[in-house]
Protein backbone atom coordinates (compact mmCIF):
# COMPACT_ATOMS: atom_id res chain seq x y z
CA UNK A 1 0.00 0.00 0.00
CA UNK A 2 1.30 3.47 -0.90
CA UNK A 3 0.74 6.43 1.46
CA UNK A 4 1.07 10.15 0.89
CA UNK A 5 2.45 12.59 3.44
CA UNK A 6 2.57 16.35 3.25
CA UNK A 7 6.18 17.53 3.44
CA UNK A 8 7.69 20.87 2.50
CA UNK A 9 4.57 22.25 0.80
CA UNK A 10 4.00 19.14 -1.34
CA UNK A 11 2.70 15.58 -1.10
CA UNK A 12 5.30 12.80 -1.12
CA UNK A 13 4.65 9.08 -1.78
CA UNK A 14 5.96 6.71 0.90
CA UNK A 15 5.80 3.00 1.60
CA UNK A 16 5.02 1.74 5.10
CA UNK A 17 7.86 0.21 7.15
CA UNK A 18 10.56 1.84 5.02
CA UNK A 19 13.64 3.85 5.89
CA UNK A 20 13.96 7.30 4.31
CA UNK A 21 16.85 9.74 4.33
CA UNK A 22 16.13 13.45 4.54
CA UNK A 23 18.77 15.90 3.28
CA UNK A 24 21.46 13.19 3.52
CA UNK A 25 21.67 13.31 7.31
CA UNK A 26 18.43 12.27 8.98
CA UNK A 27 17.14 8.72 8.61
CA UNK A 28 13.91 7.48 10.12
CA UNK A 29 11.56 4.54 9.87
CA UNK A 30 8.00 5.19 8.83
CA UNK A 31 5.41 2.81 10.20
CA UNK A 32 2.12 4.62 9.63
CA UNK A 33 -1.17 3.14 10.70
CA UNK A 34 -3.84 3.75 8.12
CA UNK A 35 -6.13 5.73 10.43
CA UNK A 36 -3.54 8.50 10.86
CA UNK A 37 -3.99 9.42 7.21
CA UNK A 38 -7.53 10.61 7.85
CA UNK A 39 -6.93 12.97 10.78
CA UNK A 40 -9.04 16.08 10.22
CA UNK A 41 -10.74 18.95 11.99
CA UNK A 42 -14.56 19.04 11.90
CA UNK A 43 -16.29 22.45 11.80
CA UNK A 44 -20.02 23.17 11.70
CA UNK A 45 -22.45 25.69 13.09
CA UNK A 46 -23.20 24.95 16.74
CA UNK A 47 -26.68 23.57 17.38
CA UNK A 48 -28.73 24.43 20.46
CA UNK A 49 -27.82 20.98 21.80
CA UNK A 50 -24.08 21.73 21.33
CA UNK A 51 -24.46 25.04 23.16
CA UNK A 52 -26.38 23.42 26.02
CA UNK A 53 -23.73 20.70 26.35
CA UNK A 54 -20.82 23.15 26.48
CA UNK A 55 -22.20 26.36 28.02
CA UNK A 56 -21.28 25.33 31.59
CA UNK A 57 -17.82 24.04 30.61
CA UNK A 58 -14.64 26.08 31.15
CA UNK A 59 -13.87 28.95 28.80
CA UNK A 60 -10.58 29.85 27.17
CA UNK A 61 -9.67 33.11 25.50
CA UNK A 62 -6.82 34.36 23.36
CA UNK A 63 -5.84 37.68 21.78
CA UNK A 64 -4.60 38.00 18.19
CA UNK A 65 -1.62 35.66 17.95
CA UNK A 66 -0.08 32.63 16.25
CA UNK A 67 1.15 29.50 18.03
CA UNK A 68 1.82 25.76 17.67
CA UNK A 69 -0.50 23.33 19.43
CA UNK A 70 -0.73 19.55 19.91
CA UNK A 71 -3.86 17.68 21.04
CA UNK A 72 -3.08 14.88 23.51
CA UNK A 73 -6.80 14.09 23.60
CA UNK A 74 -9.85 14.91 21.51
CA UNK A 75 -11.32 18.37 22.06
CA UNK A 76 -14.73 19.75 21.21
CA UNK A 77 -15.45 23.45 21.53
CA UNK A 78 -18.00 26.16 20.78
CA UNK A 79 -16.59 29.55 19.81
CA UNK A 80 -18.60 32.46 21.16
CA UNK A 81 -16.24 35.17 19.84
CA UNK A 82 -13.41 35.57 17.36
CA UNK A 83 -11.93 34.11 14.21
CA UNK A 84 -9.21 31.50 13.78
CA UNK A 85 -7.40 29.66 10.99
CA UNK A 86 -5.77 26.36 11.95
CA UNK A 87 -3.17 24.84 9.64
CA UNK A 88 -2.22 21.15 9.85
CA UNK A 89 -0.93 18.35 7.62
CA UNK A 90 -4.41 17.90 6.16
CA UNK A 91 -4.66 21.55 5.08
CA UNK A 92 -6.21 24.48 6.85
CA UNK A 93 -9.61 25.35 8.20
CA UNK A 94 -11.11 28.66 9.35
CA UNK A 95 -13.85 29.07 11.91
CA UNK A 96 -15.34 31.71 14.17
CA UNK A 97 -18.09 32.81 16.52
CA UNK A 98 -21.03 30.40 16.50
CA UNK A 99 -19.03 27.40 15.25
CA UNK A 100 -18.70 23.97 16.87
CA UNK A 101 -15.25 22.46 16.27
CA UNK A 102 -13.86 18.98 16.93
CA UNK A 103 -10.09 18.37 17.05
CA UNK A 104 -8.86 14.75 16.94
CA UNK A 105 -6.46 13.26 19.45
CA UNK A 106 -2.86 13.38 18.21
CA UNK A 107 -3.32 16.40 15.92
CA UNK A 108 -0.41 18.87 15.69
CA UNK A 109 -1.27 22.23 14.18
CA UNK A 110 -0.67 25.97 14.08
CA UNK A 111 -3.36 28.33 15.39
CA UNK A 112 -3.58 31.78 13.81
CA UNK A 113 -6.03 33.91 15.80
CA UNK A 114 -7.14 36.84 13.63
CA UNK A 115 -9.84 38.19 15.99
CA UNK A 116 -9.71 37.64 19.77
CA UNK A 117 -11.28 34.28 20.65
CA UNK A 118 -13.45 33.01 23.48
CA UNK A 119 -14.57 29.39 23.50
CA UNK A 120 -16.23 26.83 25.77
CA UNK A 121 -14.33 23.55 25.54
CA UNK A 122 -14.24 19.93 26.63
CA UNK A 123 -11.42 17.38 26.36
CA UNK A 124 -12.43 13.73 26.02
Amino acid sequence: MLYKIYQHQRFVDILPNSVYVYENHVAFTLNYRQETRFMSITVRKATEADKAKLKNNPTWGCDISEFDWHYDSEEICWLTEGEVTVTYDGGSVSFGAGDFVQFPKGLSCVWKVTKPVTKHYQFN
